[in-house]
């Protein structure tokens, strides 16, 4: 299995991928055999992606998100992980961020 950095969140076929901060799509990956994905820059200088989605994609680049709002949707595409939405953290020189460093562990 290939290393990357990030995780993967695991839900049924349809799960939204929301946006974890505001900022500005810079990216919009076109949806292959392996799904699409999108990366933003938040105003801070780091960015963050989602890969795995299916084709319904629901920014284009450039657009300007807020927390929270849906970026597109997870999608069966095969992988022997099941259905999922990969989700990564780079710092603003591009270096990988554990992303459980920034997410809220207090609802256990």
């Amino acid at each position: 299995m290939e290393n990357h950095p990030g995780i993967d969140i695991h839900g049924p076929s349809g799960s939204a991928a929301v946006a974890a901060y505001g900022g500005v799509v810079t990216s919009v990956q076109p949806v292959t055999k392996d799904g699409g994905g999108v990366t933003v820059r938040t105003p801070a200088g780091f960015s963050y992606g989602f890969w795995d989605l299916g084709p319904n994609l629901t920014v284009t680049k450039g657009q300007q998100v807020t927390a929270g709002d849906i970026l597109g949707y997870a999608a069966p595409n095969g992988d022997e992980k099941g259905t999922h939405i990969h989700f990564e953290i780079r710092s603003s020189d591009g270096q990988p961020v554990n992303p459980a460093m920034c997410m809220d562990q207090s609802s256990g």
